[in-house]
């Protein structure tokens, strides 16, 4: 009936996180459209579950590099401001 997407072919762990949305964004369109046998949806439902797995893990990862990015720039813009002379409010 249904052939398999190609990104259903790659494995969810080595897939872009742009590659795991866009296939989940598809799932769903299947979902709401009903263009999947009961078998299906439950194989997709699960694929689905994974993907958005794999979505959470992705942002978290990248959520965490910014974090740590930032508190790296953070005694940067301290010192930037302790160096920078504000004029006085009574000025």
């Amino acid at each position: 009936m249904n052939k398999a997407s190609k990104s259903d072919q790659i494995p969810i762990e080595e897939m872009s996180f742009e590659e795991s949305y866009q296939e989940l964004q598809l799932l769903v369109e299947k979902f709401e459209k009903g263009q999947l046998r009961l078998s299906e949806s439950v194989e997709r439902f699960e694929r689905g579950m994974n993907l958005l797995k794999r979505c959470n893990q992705q942002l978290n990862e990248a959520e965490a590099r910014v974090e740590k990015l930032l508190h790296r720039i953070e005694p940067l813009m301290d010192s930037e401001l302790k160096e920078t002379e504000f004029p006085d409010e009574n000025d």
